[in-house]
């Protein structure tokens, strides 16, 4: 019997399985436990442990080289030279293997409920905003894909750290997707696609993505909140992309 159809019938007999190794949930797993439990009621225990968090740049969200961990610093060397317009990015982890799969699951087969374990995985902000905003979608995007997967982001973040939503950007323009272009494309994919729908308040507010790759969109966003009021902008998202020359997020 092939190894495909025993975990089938395993699945069939014992319930739901991992949404990204097919296993069952249930199989008991010795193994460090993970630093995202919350994780565990849609991975199985031999994937949680994969998702251990790291040291991050508090600028960019990239993983911090060894020498700058030790040193203290939590800022890399381009965020130093270069800081962003934002104070704070925050994430759960990088954008591929586990994290590409289940972004893929939530944004792509409309497994809406994701949104949930997806949201708490992003650690809890020492210093919170006043407001959370999720990144705006056009209206044909939205029509096209049945929802904003950063509005649904944003909906359970709300709830889980009693912060209002602040929806007064919309995106007036349809642009092409994102994440097939390069990052000279994307800034001017981007350019003038935002329009405000209301005066932004003098605050600290909470920009809200799933994915940040080159930080275009968000830059763009903070901009635009910064030069109508806000006070400080921090960036909440699940995963960063990590760079071209690094595949395993270093």
């Amino acid at each position: 019997m092939s190894l495909a159809r025993i975990t089938r019938w395993i699945n069939a007999h014992t319930g739901q399985s991992c949404l990204f190794c097919r296993l069952p949930i249930s199989v008991p797993v010795k193994t460090a436990p993970s630093s995202m439990p919350i994780l565990s009621t849609v991975l199985c225990g031999h994937c949680q442990p994969l998702l251990a968090q790291r040291s991050r740049c508090m600028g960019c969200a990239l993983p911090l080289p060894v020498d700058q961990i030790k040193g203290g610093l939590n800022l890399c060397g381009g965020c130093l030279k270069r800081p962003p317009i934002w104070q704070r990015m925050t994430v759960a982890g990088e954008y591929h293997g586990i994290w590409a799969s289940l972004l893929a699951q939530y944004k792509f087969e409309r497994r809406f409920w994701l949104a949930q374990p997806l949201s708490a995985s992003i650690p809890v902000p020492s210093e919170r905003p006043d407001w959370l905003m999720p990144v705006p979608m056009h209206w044909k995007k939205r029509w096209l894909r049945g929802f904003n997967q950063s509005t649904h982001l944003a909906w359970q973040l709300s709830d889980r750290w009693q912060i209002p939503l602040w929806q007064g950007i919309r995106c007036c323009r349809y642009t092409a997707t994102q994440h097939q272009l390069n990052a000279q494309s994307r800034r001017r994919n981007l350019k003038q696609a935002y329009q405000l729908k209301g005066a932004v308040p003098k605050a600290h507010i909470g920009i809200v993505d799933d994915i940040v790759t080159t930080g275009t969109t968000v830059s763009e966003l903070a901009k635009l909140l910064r030069r109508h009021g806000a006070t400080q902008i921090s960036v909440y998202a699940v995963a960063r992309t990590p760079p071209p020359s690094d595949s395993t997020g270093r």
